[in-house]
């Protein structure tokens, strides 16, 4: 069975005969452990689906909120928006609702090993940590999963191919970038590209430290402790 760009092995006749029924029961169990909800921004009106994973409410799409120096601010009608919109890092400490904020690396890798057990994947996902010299002399972490994505999942994140904006020109792309934070000051802004058959975490300063015509503006997703009552739009 394929759900987007995730296969679940060894079940592809699960469907077999009995479509119909089965279906229902799969979407039954999905909503029980995985409950879905809608939260509304105050600030904006903006709806958005958000879903239960490993402890934590997320967005399942990609925050839309204007900011000043956001790119659907500055384009309103580009056709990039209708994925979410694109900030700078300066904007990350403000871009989410009150009680929600942008996932750290851990938060995220939380949520992937969750929907990597939900589609029996733990003997083929692979995990490849890496320290490199990316930014100045500071050897910073990275880290690739090879054999699983996050893209057009509509159980859990439903990653679009999104692209980015760099500069003044948005770059579509067969993968989306999404914006972290981390705890590590003075090093440029890490982010995760989520592409059809792997995900990467790094940091890197090009693109990021600088010239305005090559800085790159990327989507964001905000999440919220499960226990916390974020998602009712307190």
């Amino acid at each position: 069975m394929t759900v987007g760009r995730i296969q679940r092995r060894g079940k592809k006749n699960i469907l077999h005969n009995n479509q119909a029924f089965v279906a229902f029961l799969l979407l039954s169990a999905h909503l029980s452990v995985y409950g879905q909800h809608t939260f509304t921004d105050a600030r904006d009106g903006s709806e958005y689906e958000i879903v239960e994973i490993a402890d934590y409410h997320w967005f399942k799409e990609n925050i839309r909120y204007k900011t000043p120096t956001s790119w659907c601010s500055e384009n309103p009608n580009s056709e990039a928006c209708q994925y979410g919109n694109y900030y700078y890092p300066t904007d990350l400490v403000n871009i989410c609702p009150e009680g929600w904020r942008v996932p750290t690396w851990l938060e995220y890798r939380a949520a992937i090993k969750e929907i990597e057990r939900y589609y029996g994947l733990s003997d083929s996902v692979k995990y490849v940590t890496n320290q490199q010299n990316l930014y100045k002399d500071l050897l910073l972490d990275s880290e690739w999963i090879v054999n699983l994505s996050l893209m057009d999942d509509s159980t859990f994140l439903d990653m679009a191919a999104t692209g980015w904006v760099e500069g003044n020109k948005w770059k579509p792309s067969e993968y989306t970038t999404v914006w972290i934070i981390h705890d590590v000051s003075n090093t440029p802004q890490p982010h995760v590209h989520i592409q059809p058959n792997e995900i990467i975490m790094h940091s890197h300063g090009h693109h990021v430290l600088d010239k305005p015509k090559n800085m790159r503006r990327f989507a964001v997703r905000c999440i919220c402790d499960a226990d916390q009552d974020g998602r009712n739009g307190k």
